[in-house]
């Protein structure tokens, strides 16, 4: 639905945000990224898209560092922690 709304209101940087809220919420944070992306582009000035493509980019963050230490672990030889 979220999808529908910004191609039926490209220009809109409300769609955009609910867009990338939407697809965090479902895990798929390249789309929220780039959704929370065009609201800021759209709208600059709003803080909450800022604040919610932060939001993001930690989560980013965090699982990248997950996948690290696993693969970390995995060389190692360790198979639990």
């Amino acid at each position: 639905a979220a999808r529908k709304a910004t191609a039926q209101l490209p220009d809109s940087p409300i769609a955009w945000h609910v867009r990338g809220l939407s697809s965090f919420h479902l895990d798929d944070n390249a789309d929220a990224e780039f959704a929370l992306g065009e609201a800021i582009r759209l709208d600059p000035n709003e803080a909450s898209s800022h604040d919610d493509l932060g939001e993001v980019e930690v989560s980013v963050a965090g699982q990248a560092d997950i996948k690290a230490v696993d693969r970390g672990r995995h060389a190692r030889g360790v198979t639990h922690s």
